[in-house]
């Protein structure tokens, strides 16, 4: 969602095949637990449903929001209560850019050899080399969208 005078995007990590996934694995850890019930006639959850439901919870309610205004670009996590702002004057280079699942080690807040990541899923991101050296990607679902509203912010501030 973009205005003139921000870009807005909001990203879960809950995809159609990661929800089947889950589902399935629930249901064979069930299927366990009655098992276990029809042998023994006690109720028991088993080690499956213990890991499964909270994972499942998790990615059901993940969010994470991007804004992107004249002041800077700012993301949030949820459920985590935690924001993060980069300011212009703090960024040296900015891109959107494709990149790998492997050069992060996965979705989510990650911290590697290319810098730091905050992404959902998909495969582009906003690319950000700090003033600092330090190097910060944002995933996005809206590459083109998001290109072309900080292209305009840059040559706006120029």
């Amino acid at each position: 969602m973009a205005n003139r005078n921000s870009w807005r995007e909001k990203q879960s990590f809950m995809s159609v095949w990661l929800f089947s996934l889950l589902i399935v694995i629930l249901f064979i850890a069930c299927r366990d637990v009655y098992q276990d019930y029809k042998n023994t006639g006690e109720w028991t959850l088993n080690l499956g449903v213990w890991i499964i439901v909270p994972v499942l919870l998790y990615f059901i309610f993940s969010r994470l929001y991007t804004t992107i205004d004249d002041k800077g670009i700012e993301i949030s996590f949820v459920p985590f209560a935690w924001r993060k702002r980069w300011n212009w004057d703090s960024i040296a280079n900015i891109e959107v850019r494709k990149y790998d699942l492997i050069e992060f080690g996965g979705w989510g807040y990650r911290v590697g050899r290319n810098g730091v990541a905050y992404t959902c899923k998909g495969g582009y991101g906003i690319q950000m080399e700090l003033r600092n050296g330090k190097k910060v990607l944002i995933g996005t679902q809206k590459q083109d969208e998001v290109d072309e509203f900080i292209k305009e912010i840059i040559n706006s501030n120029v």
